[in-house]
């Protein structure tokens, strides 16, 4: 189960982004899990600021808003049934208005089982950064978003990745992944990292569809639980810290 990559995302509405960013960036104050004299490992994009972001999710409404518009026009000359109903879709898909006071963005943080993480971090750092990057870029292609900001944080217990996913699609919709969408994301990012034999890790949920033995997905290891709760511990202190920021 440690050959395993996983993938986390979730919302960031926008008196919380700068936190998240200044996170991601170390520019905030010390952390006390982050080993200092590791962080000029980090290695990764500029993070975009607020105002950077938000013109970034109205650009992307007002191109899907102008395409939709030439795609009724087009559908309405030709009066095919079939293309105006399509036409109206992708209409209605970027009516709603970019609210920026809501969800802006979705950060995304990649990370690797124990065994898994012993293999990614024995290749050369560009290595590393290149499969991270392709992995992230699928999951952005998934949910028809960007991936902005993607980060290297070797100056914590495990080496892991952050991202921010644009909080508007390309269809000009507010980003809202379904469970569907989840699931997918979670295999199409260990697309890139199948040469070394590492797979994507399950949920409960699968596990369970899979008519596995409850002792698989219910019990860790020892040495597993060892492996897993520095880097979970990390993630809950970075919580904390950006909701601190904010």
């Amino acid at each position: 189960m440690s050959m395993t990559t996983s993938v986390r995302i979730g919302p960031v509405r926008s008196q919380g982004y700068s936190g998240q960013r200044s996170h991601d960036m170390r520019s905030g104050k010390p952390l006390d899990y982050v080993d200092q004299a590791r962080t000029a490992l980090n290695t990764g994009d500029d993070v975009p600021s607020i105002e950077e972001l938000h013109q970034l999710n109205e650009d992307a409404k007002y191109a899907a808003q102008e395409a939709a518009q030439a795609l009724w026009e087009a559908a309405q000359a030709s009066g095919d049934p079939e293309a105006i109903k399509a036409a109206k879709t992708a209409r209605n898909a970027c009516r709603q208005r970019y609210d920026r006071q809501g969800v802006v963005a979705y950060r995304v943080i990649l990370t690797y089982g124990r065994e898994a993480g012993h293999v990614v971090e024995a290749l050369d750092p560009a290595e590393q950064d290149r499969l991270a990057r392709e992995s992230l870029q699928q999951v952005a292609d998934t949910l028809g978003t960007r991936v902005l900001g993607i980060r290297a944080h070797r100056d914590e217990s495990k080496l892991h990745y952050h991202g921010t996913l644009a909080g508007v699609t390309f269809a000009g919709r507010k980003l809202n992944p379904g469970k569907g969408q989840c699931r997918q994301v979670q295999t199409v990012a260990a697309e890139p990292y199948k040469h070394l034999g590492i797979k994507r890790g399950k949920s409960k949920d699968m596990w369970i569809e899979e008519g596995a033995d409850p002792a698989v997905y219910t019990h860790a290891s020892v040495a597993e639980l060892h492996a897993r709760l520095p880097l979970e511990l990390a993630a809950a202190r970075e919580a904390v810290a950006v909701a601190q920021e904010a």
